[in-house]
């Protein structure tokens, strides 16, 4: 069984990869050279006013999406499987043990 120093250890390094997931996206989302630029392509694409240099560079962009996307659900469902591991635990001493 793993100490209660290890499993804070294990809970922040978790917490902290996730935030970094998830600001990865938001930062990718909110710049102007790639989140909004593919909402102006994916606009643009609707209307048939797409040239093929944009359709490729609409494409790039989709895929960077999608695998920040992926990146912040597999971080996700590893915290979700990380807490199932100590359910067996009370959740009182859970909780006292990782202070929240």
């Amino acid at each position: 069984m793993a100490t209660t120093e290890e499993i804070k250890n294990e809970f922040k390094d978790a917490k902290e990869m996730l935030a970094e997931a998830k600001g990865k996206l938001e930062t990718f989302e909110n710049d102007n050279d790639d989140g909004k630029w593919l909402k102006t392509l994916r606009s643009k694409a609707r209307t048939g006013k797409l040239s093929d240099d944009k359709r490729d560079e609409k494409k790039r962009l989709e895929e960077e999406k999608t695998m920040l996307d992926q990146a912040v659900e597999t971080r996700t469902k590893e915290m979700e499987e990380w807490g199932k591991g100590y359910v067996s635990s009370p959740l009182s001493q859970v909780t006292t043990l990782l202070g929240t």
